[in-house]
């Protein structure tokens, strides 16, 4: 934290004004539109797995009995598609995460804010426009050097990048021996020959040649992401219905149209 009130140059009551100003513009934002804001635990007896994200551990100790393991929520997701499963509607809320085996420095922390939000009946790409327009009403509040990163926006696919950048057709990629000869096309023969998975190919390439060259001057949205790579989106043809965002080239949100089929969910955690 000291570390953030050094870069911004703001005293420390000056940052805590402006991030409340932000938490209170945010929630006028929402509210406006009829979103119930709601509070969810930040401890758990269980989570949703997920293989990439390291977490706290705790437990419940009680007299005369075992200890009962508990951990911080790395995200308030499990909680809010419970309430929506529940009917409570469009929702969202600012809680703390945890994410534990983090590399600490000014992008990362292992206690930070999280907004998270869910829309009924909505897909990827409203809730596209609908991120454009919080970030454009919160605009007036951020700090003139950054300002035009919440009002200028460009929006382009996985697949448009892979072609930009390095001259890849994913299209042309559906398994990992596809994929493994338009990387060596691409001259990128010594990391593809040593490849194991579609996914650890496809991220070589994208966090090594693609996501340091991304464009620092407007917010990038980057939608339609391979289906080779496992999520509870929706996938349409041979991409999932997901995006991500990008601001000064660093990943700052994520969202997808839930996979509310039987088929489909069968299908992924088979």
């Amino acid at each position: 934290m000291a570390q953030a009130f050094t870069q911004s140059g703001l005293s420390k009551r000056e940052l805590a004004f402006k991030r409340s100003q932000f938490y209170r513009a945010i929630r006028d934002f929402f509210d406006a539109r009829a979103f119930v804001e709601v509070e969810t635990p930040v401890l758990s007896e269980s989570l949703i797995p997920e293989s990439a994200i390291e977490v706290f551990a705790s437990a419940r100790m009680a007299h005369d009995e075992e200890p009962t393991p508990l951990y911080l929520t790395p995200s308030p997701e499990i909680y809010m598609k419970q309430l929506i499963a529940e009917g409570i509607g469009d929702c969202y809320q600012m809680t703390k995460s945890f994410r534990n085996g983090e590399h600490l420095g000014h992008r990362h922390q292992q206690e930070f804010t999280m907004l998270e939000w869910y829309a009924i009946e909505q897909d990827y790409k409203s809730n596209l426009q609908v991120t454009q327009e919080l970030l454009q009403y919160l605009a007036p509040l951020a700090h003139e050097d950054v300002r035009h990163l919440f009002t200028s926006f460009r929006t382009t696919t996985m697949k448009a990048l892979f072609v930009e950048y390095v001259n890849i057709n994913l299209d042309n990629c559906d398994s990992l021996e596809d994929l493994k000869a338009e990387a060596i096309q691409a001259g990128f023969n010594d990391y593809a020959v040593k490849a194991e998975s579609w996914e650890e190919l496809f991220h070589f390439i994208f966090i090594s040649h693609i996501e340091n060259k991304l464009p620092q001057d407007k917010t990038l949205f980057i939608c339609d992401y391979p289906a080779q790579i496992p999520t509870t989106a929706k996938q349409t043809g041979q991409y999932y219905e997901r995006w991500e965002f990008y601001m000064k080239g660093w990943e700052i949100a994520n969202c997808y149209s839930e996979e509310a089929s039987y088929e489909g969910m069968h299908k992924l955690f088979l």
